[in-house]
């Protein structure tokens, strides 16, 4: 079974930035629609061919789709591609 974690951050020049894990989604679109709601408003496509957005509040979400169970050294700081499959 897939899952979909939704990950963002705030921006802080001048100091390592703090990453939240902000949900966990059985679906693709339930956790698109997470990372709508973590950015509070206009969402800026990266164009970086990954399924990161940018908001309109500032924070930087991104997804990883993960199986359950072991998650092999979860690189949590690169965003997937954007594909659903």
């Amino acid at each position: 079974m897939d899952l979909y974690i939704v990950a963002s951050y705030m921006p802080c020049f001048g100091q390592s930035a703090r990453v939240y894990m902000d949900g966990i989604y059985s679906t693709f679109e339930d956790a698109e629609q997470r990372q709508r709601d973590m950015c509070g408003g206009s969402i800026v496509s990266t164009q970086l061919g990954n399924n990161s957005m940018y908001g309109e509040n500032g924070r930087i979400t991104w997804m990883k789709k993960v199986k359950i169970g072991d998650l092999q050294k979860l690189d949590i700081y690169s965003p997937d591609s954007l594909s659903k499959s």
